[in-house]
């Protein structure tokens, strides 16, 4: 039971399943392209985390026009998938230098950076890789009391930025619509970003595959037992 306050009418021809994922996984990643960062068409954006969050803002930025978009992660798989959702680039961060590929792709430094994974060091090389006047939005959360460190000197001559976007800084009664609707006329291919579909009976296997690096956006279909 929630309050009807609380309730957002999905549209007939939107998939339960696609439900699913835009209320978690796309309004963040999706909502921090055109909510936290709005304009970025022509700008390179650079992804932290190649998981449900992460491509749902390779989603988000390639619907904004943004390039080029990188993605970083260590995950051979998820970067295979993030090309396929419309990253222009990838970097494996277990076996090479992310600060020196963004640079190599992007000289002078991306204009954005979003951290999508929650971790001091992630965060550290976000910061590392912008441009100046650059932002990074950290989206990841990480544990109670976590911090990380900002070169003071960089963050004033350069002009460096860092905000934080919860959620993809949306209003979900405006935003779920409009990526319904995004959805529908094409523009947003939600059912790429669906990796395995479990029955109920398997829920603890999906959420093993959760924090094992599974590829896409599991899904639990509860009207599926066995």
């Amino acid at each position: 039971m929630v309050s009807e306050r609380a309730v957002v009418p999905v549209p007939e021809g939107v998939p339960a399943e696609i439900a699913a994922i835009a209320g978690c996984a796309v309004i963040t990643g999706v909502g921090t392209v055109l909510n936290a960062i709005e304009r970025c068409a022509g700008e390179a954006v650079v992804i932290f985390g190649a998981g449900g969050v992460g491509l749902s803002t390779v989603l988000g930025a390639v619907l904004a026009g943004a390039g080029p978009i990188v993605v970083v992660d260590v995950v051979a798989e998820r970067l295979e998938m993030a090309r396929s959702l419309g990253a222009t680039h990838t970097v494996d961060a277990s076996r090479e230098d992310v600060a020196a590929a963004v640079q190599e792709i992007r000289p002078g430094g991306a204009e954005w950076a979003v951290e999508a994974i929650g971790r001091p060091a992630t965060l550290e090389t976000a910061f590392e890789v912008l441009r100046p006047g650059g932002t990074v939005v950290a989206v990841g959360l990480g544990k109670v009391g976590q911090t990380f460190q900002v070169p003071l000197n960089l963050l004033v001559q350069r002009e460096k930025r860092v905000v934080g976007s919860l959620y993809g800084s949306a209003n979900p009664l405006v935003d779920l619509p409009r990526l319904f609707g995004l959805y529908l006329a094409g523009r947003l291919p939600l059912d790429r970003l669906i990796g395995r579909r479990y029955p109920l009976g398997r829920v603890n296997e999906a959420f093993a595959d959760l924090t094992g690096g599974a590829v896409g956006r599991g899904v639990v279909l509860p009207w599926e037992t066995a």
